[in-house]
């Protein structure tokens, strides 16, 4: 896929190739969404520059998610998805889904529903992310 971040650039997933990928779907009116976003930045301040993580938004206003992201402090990469292209391309039908792929860009799993320590070291460790 190629969406803009909430920057305005270009970014597409192959601009990641060789690098764990985690792809999380969410939005801020998402309780869940909102609870697993701080794990998601735990294990991307923990794991970086190895693991990737990108967020996507899809439907919301970029201020909306602006402020959001700057009040949070996250520093995970913002991807808007107005026309929910991205969501339809990997089947999204609830909010938060979290989808695991890997150095060779290989979907490993995908996970529906608010993310626990537990369930997220495990994911990660598929693709290829551990201590």
């Amino acid at each position: 896929f190629e969406l803009l971040s909430l920057e305005g650039s270009s970014k597409h997933l192959s601009d990641f190739a060789g690098h764990p990928v985690l792809i999380n779907y969410w939005a801020t009116w998402c309780p869940p969404c909102r609870e697993e976003l701080p794990l998601i930045q735990d294990r991307l301040d923990r794991y970086s520059p190895d693991l990737v993580v990108l967020t996507i938004n899809a439907g919301e206003e970029t201020e909306t998610i602006r402020n959001y992201i700057e009040h949070e402090n996250f520093s995970f990469q913002v991807l808007l998805d107005p026309e929910w292209k991205a969501e339809a391309l990997y089947g999204i039908y609830a909010y938060p889904t979290t989808v695991f792929i890997d150095r060779d860009r290989l979907i490993q799993a995908r996970y529906v529903g608010g993310l626990s320590e537990e369930i997220l070291d495990e994911y990660l460790k598929l693709i290829g992310v551990n201590e």
